[in-house]
């Protein structure tokens, strides 16, 4: 198991057949890559899937200033927040830039946090994140189409394997059928 974000793009050079570095601000080809891909690409995974792991709650801090027009008030969403998942008592919401805007008075929140501390990544994540991390180096570093693309085939069944596995640990949502359907099928008054 990677345990900084050294080990994880050190995994991603070995799947190139490149040498290690020995941090991220290290001044070599596959040093500055690395800087330079390895949060982008961290963050693009976070937020394309609701991993355990990155998932918190929090109610939003209402904001002194209101919208100029269409909602009454508007929430400041938190610097960590990668993707709003669910928005709890409001049923209308807009989200503008980094603020969220409803006509509820009070707005709890899941969200997609961004993640930082490798530690608290789960392992099939981490084996996402060294292979698309490797794809994406691969023609800087080896000039080679064919490895890149094989590899960017791996991260896509890895990434498809770790939200698999992923998914299974929380049972599915329940989304329940609203009066005009429930009418349809007993009539409205039974």
């Amino acid at each position: 198991m990677a345990t900084s974000s050294t080990a994880i793009c050190n995994s991603a050079l070995s799947l190139l057949g490149e040498e290690r570095i020995t941090s991220l601000s290290e001044d070599t080809k596959a040093g500055r890559l690395c800087n330079a891909q390895y949060e982008a690409i961290r963050d693009l995974l976070l937020r394309n899937f609701t991993w355990n792991f990155s998932m918190a709650r929090i109610e939003l801090a209402q904001l002194a200033s209101t919208p100029a027009y269409g909602w009454t008030y508007e929430y400041q969403l938190p610097t960590s927040c990668l993707r709003v998942v669910d928005v709890q008592y409001s049923e209308k919401f807009v989200i503008e830039g980094r603020k969220l805007l409803s006509n509820a008075s009070a707005v709890y929140i899941s969200y997609i946090k961004k993640e930082e501390d490798v530690s608290k990544f789960d392992p099939t994540f981490t084996r996402a994140l060294v292979y698309r991390l490797a794809a994406e180096m691969a023609f800087p570093l080896t000039q080679s189409r064919l490895l890149s693309q094989q590899l960017f085939e791996a991260a896509d069944r890895e990434v498809r394997e770790s939200r698999g596995l992923d998914s299974q640990e929380s049972p599915a949502s329940f989304v329940g059928d609203d009066f005009f359907v429930d009418a349809r099928r007993v009539g409205l008054y039974d």
